[in-house]
């Protein structure tokens, strides 16, 4: 089995160095829209949302890190975030509202990098619960949250044009921050998961830009150790990567109903029995 060092380097160097294809590039345009439209209803007050004044008294700063909570949670808040059935959790509700402060801060960021970063986080999305295993999840962890955090890393390093090094040392840094409990599931706390992994992402890439250095070997194979029951595939991190890209294959999935996707299925069949009795 590959060291985790290697692991970690190489990728590292995928994050840096790949270029995501047209067809990838499209779908992060959709998935850039169906964020907005979730988000905005809560965001704009068009639907009440009481959690939104102790969040913006706590998370008051101008700051992209603060911002970056706030809008984490009004992506999930609806539950009508899009989900990724690689990743079992919602890599875009962490990934966007690390891009889109960044973007804020540094209008010279172009168009082109924003999405080519977005489906660099999307595939780290997909491939760290690979790596994870379902006993992550099984666990008790809430993906969204955990592995979320290092997904959202990887984007935003992509988007600042982290080196092959810094990046090694951000996923690390992201990697000991990541948390989140499914027995928060059922509670405001939930949407609050997306916000503090978009805003641990944003600390890793910042802390590691501005000089701040951790242990760049050993990190993520540690994290998959302590989090994954021994079920744990570190090599899957990097393999066939981009082949296809997560964000096109399975892809990103959009919802018709503000539940969680599991259920969409038995939903879609009382529809269906309802139907039938009916006719």
């Amino acid at each position: 089995m590959t060291t985790s060092h290697d692991i970690t380097a190489t990728l590292a160097h995928h994050i840096v160095n790949t270029i995501p294809d047209t067809a990838a590039l499209n779908a992060a345009r959709d998935g850039v829209m169906y964020f907005v439209a979730t988000a905005l209803p809560i965001a704009q007050g068009a639907i009440h949302d009481s959690n939104l004044t102790p969040l913006r008294q706590v998370f008051s700063a101008s700051d992209s890190l603060t911002r970056s909570v706030i809008l984490g949670y009004v992506g999930h808040a609806l539950d009508f975030d899009d989900y990724h059935p690689a990743f079992r959790g919602h890599p875009s509700m962490v990934i966007l509202p690390a891009l889109f402060v960044l973007s804020a801060e540094d209008t010279r960021l172009r168009e082109a990098d924003f999405l080519a970063a977005y489906v660099i986080g999307v595939e780290v999305a997909g491939r760290i619960e690979l790596a994870a295993g379902a006993r992550h999840y099984g666990l008790g962890y809430h993906n969204t949250a955990t592995l979320g955090a290092i997904a959202a890393a990887a984007a935003a390093a992509r988007l600042l044009g982290a080196s092959v090094a810094q990046t090694q040392n951000i996923l690390g840094l992201a990697a000991t921050q990541a948390a989140g409990l499914r027995a928060q599931f059922g509670s405001t706390v939930k949407p609050l998961h997306a916000g503090l992994a978009a805003r641990a992402g944003l600390t890793a890439t910042k802390l590691a830009l501005a000089g701040f250095s951790g242990n760049a070997a050993q990190v993520l194979d540690d994290f998959l150790s302590s989090h994954c029951d021994g079920q744990q595939h570190p090599e899957k991190l990097s393999e066939n990567w981009g082949t296809p890209w997560r964000i096109v294959t399975p892809g990103l999935e959009f919802k018709s109903y503000p539940t969680c996707g599991g259920t969409h299925s038995a939903g879609e069949a009382a529809f269906a029995l309802r139907q039938q009795w009916l006719a």
